[in-house]
């Protein structure tokens, strides 16, 4: 599976290459096997957005289902 942004590319390529350089919130990604670590780090940054709205991309932007979802997920009301 690809990285889906720039941020998401780099923070997996630190994982792999310098993981004592990673962010203590992101020290999850070290219980990735080295396999995905790769494929995710080895993505081509070129058309990859900086960062991914995650919640709006998935509805394709339809706010009365995001916050559905975000409701169901114990999110804001």
């Amino acid at each position: 599976m690809p990285a889906v942004s720039k941020v998401q590319q780099q923070a997996m390529a630190i994982a792999k290459h310098n993981p004592s350089a990673l962010y203590k919130r992101n020290r999850g990604l070290l219980k990735m096997s080295r396999e995905k670590l790769h494929e995710f780090a080895s993505t081509k940054r070129k058309d990859l957005p900086k960062r991914k709205n995650s919640l709006l991309s998935l509805v394709d932007g339809d706010a009365k289902v995001a916050r559905k979802i975000a409701k169901s997920r114990g999110g804001k009301k």
